[in-house]
């Protein structure tokens, strides 16, 4: 099982886990913690707030429009997708 990353369930019973267990056992193989940290889409990133990089609420971006012009929201939206590409 030196194959690189794998994973199995840790059902009782899992003959693939019971394997493994007993090469770790055997030292000749470990076990290493891997991060489940989720990594945002790139949709998740362009629709945060616009104070975390992205286009911003709804009321933000009325804002931007209301108290600066049209141009300025349309570079604002511009430069998040630069950011955040698909």
């Amino acid at each position: 099982m030196n194959e690189g990353r794998m994973s199995f369930g840790k059902s009782p019973g899992n003959s693939q886990y019971d394997d493994m267990l007993a090469e770790v056992e055997a030292g000749t193989s470990t076990i290493t913690e891997q991060d489940d940290t989720p990594i945002p889409t790139w949709e998740e990133k362009r629709t945060a707030s616009k104070a975390d990089g992205g286009y911003g609420t709804w009321g933000e971006q009325f804002e931007m429009i209301g108290e600066g012009t049209m141009a300025a929201y349309k570079t604002h939206i511009a430069a998040v997708k630069t950011r955040h590409p698909k």
